[in-house]
């Protein structure tokens, strides 16, 4: 988990570790594609740059939705059906040009996407699902996917190695 500076850090307001306080999202816009909706840059986002939160509702287990995200070690699921979250409309990629990271800002858990490269107006913002398929698993055919990259694998799981 990475932690953003609080009130009492000595950078003050102009802190660069404070860019989820100060909710300088990028600007995105949400479009119909083939798969639903996406999430696309309506500015150019550079590298490391924060992208825009997931928001939504914290709840203690998977609320059974196409919405629901899990905060990654905890039992903790942020279930964004019900708000008019932006985020929620990012789709998986096998080649991503995002990540979810956890956060805690004064000292609550929230869930942030950052750029992994440079992304140009216009791109559709994506990131790995990152779901497995435990091995016991194995005769259960995986999601399809449909993000289209060259190194696409076929299915959003991956198998469980472990």
């Amino acid at each position: 988990m990475h932690i953003e500076c609080d009130d009492n850090c000595r950078g003050g307001a102009g802190c660069s570790n404070k860019r989820i306080q100060r909710c300088k999202v990028k600007k995105v816009k949400k479009k119909r594609v083939e798969k639903g909706f996406g999430l696309f840059a309506d500015e150019d986002i550079q590298k490391g740059e924060y992208v825009i939160e997931y928001i939504g509702k914290i709840v203690n287990k998977d609320p059974e939705n196409e919405y629901g995200m899990k905060y990654k070690d905890f039992h903790l699921w942020v279930d964004g059906s019900k708000k008019n979250a932006l985020a929620k409309r990012i789709n998986h990629s096998c080649d991503p040009n995002c990540a979810n990271h956890m956060w805690a800002v004064k000292g609550m858990p929230r869930l942030c996407f950052f750029a992994n490269r440079n992304i140009v107006k216009g791109e559709e913002l994506t990131f790995s699902y990152g779901w497995t398929l435990p091995k016991k698993d194995l005769k259960r055919k995986g999601t399809v996917c449909l993000c289209g990259a060259k190194s696409c694998s076929g299915t959003i799981e991956k198998v469980e190695i472990s």
